[in-house]
């Protein structure tokens, strides 16, 4: 796509067209896809909107930001496709027109936050997780809970070394498979991390980008998002500030008890609903850090010890 600039020369002016407005500035976002390219549009009155070039066709495209829409509402972005055209080699490429979600990504913003930009970040993270994200009258059922002792028992017959030295942990989480039925299911992006939830200066939660795909998973599972807030610099080393055990404890209360506080009230009242979220959140984690059993991840597996047995802290 980057080889392509007639195409994005196209697709500005059809923007202009079809909105009346002079493009000020167009400025590339600086994580691409890897058929896609992004540009945030300034137009000269100010207002924003985000453009985006597809070399490759999907129907289904369009209908995934449709779907986090229909149940993040602003959360999520907006989309229509605006029009297409042919790239040198006879491509088809796609113009679809976003909506800016407002603010930053919470990975540029967490890398050196102040204590309080990281309440702040729970807060309304929790807030996201449990009352936004959840999808109202879908549950998890037998189905859904084989679909996650699947890849639960492919890491467990794995003869990949790493794996093999952690059996133990998957078999665990394994027999307690049955935990997560009744949880609510949540809408999901594929890709719920730092990088595509957006914030604003004082860690107030604006929305989730990079809708590319739709799943639906236990609720809980993107519980672990709490770890990308309190141990950002454990995970990526001297990418971040260092917070302390103390201020990560704080921290994490303020998740949960926002957490608890926007439940609705059907699901706070589940049985055993604090031990359901447990093992979902270490159910989250060990997808997270197996790429969903197919192999280790570089930042997220050399942590799994600690979090695949991850305990809501004391909220007394």
């Amino acid at each position: 796509m980057a080889r392509r600039p007639q195409c994005f020369s196209k697709a500005a002016t059809l923007l202009e067209t079809l909105r009346s407005k002079s493009i000020k500035s167009m400025v590339a976002f600086p994580i691409q896809g890897f058929a896609s390219m992004t540009y945030e549009v300034i137009f000269t009155d100010d207002t924003t909107v985000v453009l985006q070039c597809r070399s490759r066709a999907d129907p289904d495209h369009a209908e995934c930001y449709h779907k986090a829409r229909s149940i993040l509402h602003d959360f999520a972005p907006s989309i229509e496709l605006i029009g297409k055209d042919e790239d040198q080699n006879g491509n088809t490429v796609w113009f679809y027109e976003m909506s800016r979600i407002p603010g930053q990504s919470v990975s540029t913003l967490i890398r050196s936050p102040s204590l309080d930009i990281q309440i702040n970040l729970a807060n309304t993270s929790a807030e996201l997780l449990a009352l936004k994200m959840h999808i109202p009258g879908r549950f998890v059922d037998d189905e859904e809970v084989a679909v996650h002792s699947k890849w639960l028992e492919a890491l467990c017959t794995s003869e990949d070394p790493t794996f093999v030295q952690d059996r133990v942990i998957f078999q665990r989480l394994l027999d307690n498979c049955l935990e997560l039925k009744g949880l609510p299911l949540a809408i999901d992006n594929g890709d719920f991390s730092p990088t595509n939830v957006m914030t604003d200066d004082l860690g107030k939660i604006s929305g989730v980008v990079d809708w590319e795909s739709v799943a639906y998973l236990p609720l809980g599972f993107r519980f672990c998002f709490i770890i990308f807030i309190t141990a950002f610099h454990k995970l990526f080393g001297r990418k971040a500030s260092h917070t302390s055990e103390e201020d990560a404890l704080q921290i994490e209360r303020v998740f949960w008890r926002s957490i608890m506080k926007n439940f609705p009230t059907s699901v706070a009242k589940l049985p055993n609903i604090h031990r359901k979220l447990e093992v979902s959140f270490q159910f989250g984690y060990v997808l997270l850090a197996t790429l969903m059993g197919r192999q280790p991840s570089p930042i997220f597996y050399n942590h799994i010890t600690d979090y695949a047995g991850y305990r809501i802290p004391n909220l007394e």
